[in-house]
């Protein structure tokens, strides 16, 4: 691979994600990975499911989102995407099964949401790194008030998370 490319949160809007494409001029030599949630909000989660799922260079972490359709957890969002998807979303569903937690490469680990500070990656709790409401809450219980998981973490790998905004710019 010649170029790694990271992308969070797609959901579902699928003419920005192939505008983001363009713009990088990602090829067949590019590796695109995406931290999950590729679906729901949007109007295009089926057309963005294609594109990961017919592209042969990228990686899709699971996400809450993702999550939540596995485990058939549907609120309206998940219902809309489950009706557009229409007979492709039991395909869909298999697809999921295959999706990893997290991605490590070189320097770099990729999680949807966050991760344990003080655990190994491979004792990592799924629904901690996919950020799901379980996780969220239980991390709220083992970190100080006003304080977010990412100011814990002093690893020597760089963490690359989608899932929560912070700021308008990147945090390394």
């Amino acid at each position: 691979m010649d170029r790694i490319f990271v992308v969070g949160d797609i959901h579902g809007c699928y003419d920005e994600l192939l505008e983001l494409i363009d713009k990088i001029a990602f090829d067949e030599h590019d590796l695109l990975i995406s931290v999950g949630d590729i679906v729901d909000r949007g109007n295009k989660s089926l057309e963005v499911y294609h594109f990961f799922r017919d592209l042969p260079n990228a990686k899709i972490i699971m996400g809450n989102h993702e999550r939540k359709h596995l485990n058939g957890v549907l609120s309206y969002a998940q219902e809309i995407v489950k009706l557009q998807f229409k007979n492709e979303y039991p395909e869909f569903i298999d697809w999921l099964k295959g999706k990893k937690y997290y991605f490590e490469i070189d320097d770099v680990i990729i999680v949807h949401a966050a991760l344990e500070h003080d655990k190994k990656l491979e004792d990592q709790n799924d629904s901690i790194l996919c950020g799901s409401t379980a996780g969220e809450k239980y991390m709220q219980t083992k970190l100080k008030a006003n304080t977010f998981w990412n100011d814990y973490y002093f690893g020597e790998k760089t963490i690359v998370y989608g899932h929560t905004v912070i700021g308008n710019y990147p945090k390394m």
